[in-house]
């Protein structure tokens, strides 16, 4: 059973916007920055990893876009 190549598709343009949010999180200012470590959680990490995280996301959704589009980068047997 295949899976549609649509699904791949919305997965990847949801992940490509987290990303982007994420990558939107590491612009934040010294206040904005000292605010959210207090809160903790999700936003009281260090703005690089905000920023590297958001990077990796951007090339996860980018390669299931280009699934969705039919061309296969890793062929499993």
């Amino acid at each position: 059973m295949r899976i549609p190549s649509w699904i791949f598709g919305a997965i990847g343009a949801l992940v490509i916007v987290f990303g982007i949010w994420r990558i939107r999180l590491s612009r934040r200012n010294l206040e904005e920055d000292q605010a959210a470590k207090r809160r903790g959680g999700l936003y009281g990490v260090n703005r690089r990893t905000h920023l590297l995280i958001g990077c990796l996301y951007l090339l996860l959704g980018a390669y299931l876009l280009i699934e969705a589009f039919g061309i296969r980068l890793v062929r499993f047997r």
